[in-house]
């Protein structure tokens, strides 16, 4: 509730004491949210470690596989919100299937690319 009416007199008021106040209570609300998923035991766990153990990997390898998408369907056929899409969609997807089937299964790679030792 706190949060709500914060938003309410964030979009109304530049305050700083209104954005501290929005601040904390939205880290408290993710932090609680975050809690109470970890005491629950749903499908979407296994998806959240293995997005923690693959998120470096996301994180180096998302801008490589973004940029031809990006070219491709920007300069060429001028899908903007499309583009956002998809780019999302494989620089994850592909992210994974490289670091999983590639990049992981060999030491030197894995030591160059990710400093995993």
């Amino acid at each position: 509730m706190l949060f709500i009416v914060g938003n309410y007199f964030l979009i109304h008021s530049t305050t700083a004491e209104v954005r501290i106040l929005t601040s904390i209570s939205g880290i408290l609300i993710v932090l609680q949210i975050a809690q109470k998923m970890s005491e629950m035991d749903f499908g979407l766990t296994k998806m959240f470690q293995l997005f923690g153990i693959f998120s470096m990997d996301l994180y180096i390898l998302s801008d490589i596989i973004k940029i031809p998408f990006r070219i491709l369907f920007l300069n060429y056929f001028h899908l903007y919100v499309t583009t956002f899409l998809i780019c999302t969609f494989f620089s994850i997807v592909g992210s994974l299937m490289f670091s999983k089937c590639i990049i992981r299964k060999n030491k030197f790679l894995s030591k160059m690319i990710l400093g995993l030792w």
